[in-house]
């Protein structure tokens, strides 16, 4: 009789100890899989917040804030006009593009004897860059004409661009397509401006100015 109750206690004993087991097991296994929750959600945390998301949206409605103060077609029109008054009702191409992340208006248009060649911020209306240049350069048949010196170049210059009044200016001679030019460079704090001049008769063939800092 003491046996078999010895014998029950243990199996008793057995069976208490095998359920505080699990239960610890099963504890465990609980932190275990709230710990990897956590990590999950840290994970997710850290995705959201490398992604980049919120800046592309910033970015994009920035962007949608700066289409929406694009001048109008119209108002570009009546910049080019007030700037070279020849292209007044003139018929002008006018198409947005981009330039190195500035939005620009290019405008193309044409008289008579010249062509000309604008691009304008597309926000502020300011003239970014400005070219001229003749259709038809006259001939040079005439051998026995002189060659105009660099000092008329000069004075030339000065006088098409007054900006340029007793500034350094790059001269050389050269050949476009048969006609003998001069070619004449020069800087200010703000553009760049290039000339190509009739070597003969002294006439501005092109005439190209540039921001230099858009």
């Amino acid at each position: 009789m003491k046996k078999q109750r010895l014998f029950t206690l243990i199996i008793l004993s057995i069976f208490a100890l095998s359920i505080l087991t699990g239960c610890t097991s099963s504890k465990d296994q609980t932190t275990e899989r709230t710990q990897s929750v956590n990590v999950n959600d840290q994970e997710s945390n850290t995705t959201l917040s490398t992604d980049g998301d919120w800046d592309e949206d910033d970015n994009h409605s920035n962007q949608t804030a700066s289409t929406a103060d694009l001048l109008s077609k119209e108002k570009i029109r009546s910049i080019v006009e007030k700037h070279t008054t020849e292209l007044k009702g003139k018929d002008m191409q006018i198409k947005l593009d981009s330039d190195d992340g500035i939005n620009v208006y290019e405008v193309d248009a044409r008289t008579s004897t010249h062509e000309f060649e604008f691009e304008i911020n597309a926000i502020s209306g300011d003239i970014l860059s400005y070219g001229k240049e003749l259709i038809q350069p006259k001939n040079q048949t005439n051998s026995s004409a002189s060659i105009i010196s660099e000092t008329k170049v000069r004075s030339i210059v000065e006088k098409y661009t007054t900006e340029l009044k007793g500034k350094d200016m790059i001269i050389e001679r050269d050949s476009s397509d048969g006609v003998k030019v001069y070619e004449v460079e020069a800087t200010t704090l703000t553009h760049k401006y290039e000339f190509e001049i009739d070597a003969y008769t002294g006439e501005v063939i092109s005439y190209d100015e540039e921001v230099v800092n858009k």
